[in-house]
């Protein structure tokens, strides 16, 4: 699954969710818990590896959890020369005290506003700290704007994507749910600084 948007510009985003986890498939809140791979995410991983291959990636930037960072090391078989940027900013959002717990329709409803919503406890963000670090990231990224960087390879979280789209395409943070990834979707964007 691609969605492409313009912005008719000198480097391509390929934006890329991480590959299914257990706890996906089990509706395990993880936030910044560094999950695995599943039997079922290790094959999408690889797939999605088959789709990228003939892609010439001039550099990778990808969260440091290892759901994320396992999904791109897949990828980067086929790319034994992509230099590969592991980033914190990148990272899925906090989720406090919810790490670790099932999601349920009761907790969501006391979301309200989910992208106000901060989660509590110790390290919780909300989803503004998390376009705080997105924006963060692309200016990383401005860093390579005259060295000839025509693709990236940005592997991430569902919360960092949302957020990074909704900065890319100009619209409020409260937009973000239409931009909710699947694992191993991919997003191109052609980004102009």
């Amino acid at each position: 699954f691609i969605k492409r948007l313009e912005f008719f510009a000198a480097m391509r985003l390929y934006i890329v969710r991480h590959a299914q986890t257990v706890e996906n498939a089990t509706n395990i809140c993880q936030g910044q818990l560094d999950t695995k791979l599943s039997p079922d995410g290790i094959r999408q991983a690889q797939d999605l590896a088959l789709r990228l291959k003939d892609v010439r990636f001039d550099l990778a930037f990808t969260s440091d959890l290892s759901r994320a960072y396992d999904t791109l090391r897949h990828i980067t078989e086929y790319h034994g020369k992509t230099e590969i940027f592991i980033i914190e900013l990148l990272r899925e959002q906090h989720k406090g005290d919810f790490q670790g717990k099932c999601k349920s329709k009761r907790d969501c409803a006391i979301f309200g506003s989910y992208h106000e919503f901060m989660y509590p406890g110790f390290g919780g963000e909300s989803m503004y700290h998390v376009r705080d670090r997105v924006e963060a990231f692309l200016g990383v990224l401005r860093k390579y704007e005259n060295d000839d960087v025509r693709n990236v390879l940005i592997m991430s979280h569902g919360g960092p994507i949302m957020a990074m789209m909704t900065y890319l395409n100009g619209e409020d943070l409260s937009e973000y749910a239409k931009y909710k990834p699947k694992n191993c979707q991919i997003d191109i964007v052609d980004y102009e600084f």
